[in-house]
């Protein structure tokens, strides 16, 4: 529970205020952050993370589901599903799946890029104009 007495009003205020604070982010990472947090955010391993968040993002849920398999089946010792080894080998076998399945499949998907060019801005619009549908005919 975020509040105690479900007190819709304040609930309410609470996603108003969360709302503000994911479009004040968003807002500052689309003009790129400086300082410290630009810093952190521009450093290589980050970068690296981000490069491979697709396949993390598809694959994390799975982890901790094989890891189970793997210790009910006795492939791992039992320690491994609870506490810090648990989630050491998810985070480590979650970034093994992320890199590898950006080797294997992702960036050879990219390289592809350079047989689709992308539509200039006049072949946007006469695309947009020709898949405008009217509902009211002139």
């Amino acid at each position: 529970r975020v509040f105690g007495n479900h007190n819709n009003q304040a609930l309410a205020i609470f996603h108003i205020a969360w709302s503000f604070v994911a479009a004040m982010t968003i807002a500052s990472a689309a003009s790129g952050f400086g300082g410290l947090a630009g810093q952190i955010l521009s450093s290589r391993p980050l970068i690296s993370i981000g490069t491979i968040s697709y396949g993390l993002y598809l694959y994390h849920g799975c982890v901790p589901l094989t890891v189970k398999y793997a210790v009910v089946s006795g492939w791992l010792p039992e320690s491994f599903w609870v506490g810090w080894p648990f989630y050491i080998t998810v985070l480590s076998t979650t970034l093994l799946i992320g890199y590898t399945s950006w080797f294997v499949i992702e960036r050879p998907i990219n390289a592809l890029k350079v047989f689709f060019p992308y539509a200039t801005g006049h072949d946007r619009a006469t695309i947009a104009s020709a898949g405008t549908v009217r509902l009211n005919p002139p």
